[in-house]
């Protein structure tokens, strides 16, 4: 995610560190923490507050999932722990965003729901995706917000696309079915202004349309060329859109004016 400066913070799930790049994906400095964070798999960044602050998810376990938030203080290069969410029941979480307001959005992946987190006014709610989609086996490995505040998730097996509210209220669902054959499963979604792109597997793993409503209609599919091996997370910054190629162990840059791709170095 990126913080009010334009940094780009990365989590490394096997050293358990916190990693910062610039919107270029220069390298700058990895963060000491004042615990050891226990398999870091995602991080969002509230920006309305100063110094920033983190809300990182781990991973400790394969179904066992752990939210806590920590003070970034960027001069002395550290992230101080400020709370740890005990009472929140979340199983393998796989992602989390954060709204311009610094409302949390996490992906409850084996409890089968997105959690809405108001840490300032102290207040959750949910949806409960195994009720929602009528499938009670439902894998929601992703979670993103567009300009307009909404928020989407996918199911992971079977290429639909649910789109919510602020406060969790379905809006629509998309089905995109018509590409399971070609692309497996449905890995990531994310947003560059009006452009919306997909991480998927198979030969081409990169997808967007030009707008949501080419969601609807089957249109012509746009790739974003590379080798490319299981991208997992999407973010966006200025006119760029940034993957997480996992199995690359690298963060790809993509450029939506000028087309071009850069990677961390």
């Amino acid at each position: 995610d990126f913080d009010t400066e334009g940094k780009c913070y990365v989590s490394n799930r096997s050293s358990g560190k916190i990693s910062i790049f610039d919107e270029k994906l220069n390298f700058i400095k990895t963060l000491n923490v004042d615990k050891t964070l226990n398999r870091p798999a995602c991080i969002g960044i509230l920006t309305n507050s100063n110094p920033n602050i983190l809300a990182v998810l781990e991973r400790s376990k394969p179904t066992q999932s752990s939210l806590s938030i920590h003070k970034i203080l960027i001069n002395q290069q550290k992230l101080l722990l400020i709370q740890k969410f005990k009472n929140i029941n979340i199983i393998d979480a796989q992602d989390i965003i954060v709204s311009k307001n610094d409302i949390l959005y996490i992906a409850d992946t084996l409890n089968r729901k997105i959690i809405r987190l108001d840490i300032v006014n102290k207040s959750s709610s949910e949806a409960d995706l195994a009720k929602i989609s009528k499938n009670p086996r439902i894998l929601i490995k992703t979670i993103s917000i567009n300009e307009k505040g909404e928020i989407f998730t996918a199911d992971f097996d079977k290429f639909k696309i649910y789109k919510f509210d602020k406060m969790l209220n379905l809006i629509c669902e998309y089905d995109l079915n018509y590409l399971k054959n070609d692309h497996k499963v449905l890995r990531a979604i994310g947003f560059n202004k009006e452009k919306i792109f997909l991480c998927t597997r198979g030969k081409k793993q990169v997808i967007f349309f030009e707008t949501e409503n080419e969601l609807k209609s089957r249109a012509k599919l746009n790739y974003i060329e590379d080798n490319w091996n299981h991208p997992v997370k999407i973010i966006s910054h200025k006119d760029n859109i940034y993957f997480a190629d996992k199995e690359n162990d690298r963060i790809v840059g993509y450029n939506t004016i000028t087309k071009k791709i850069f990677y961390t170095n």
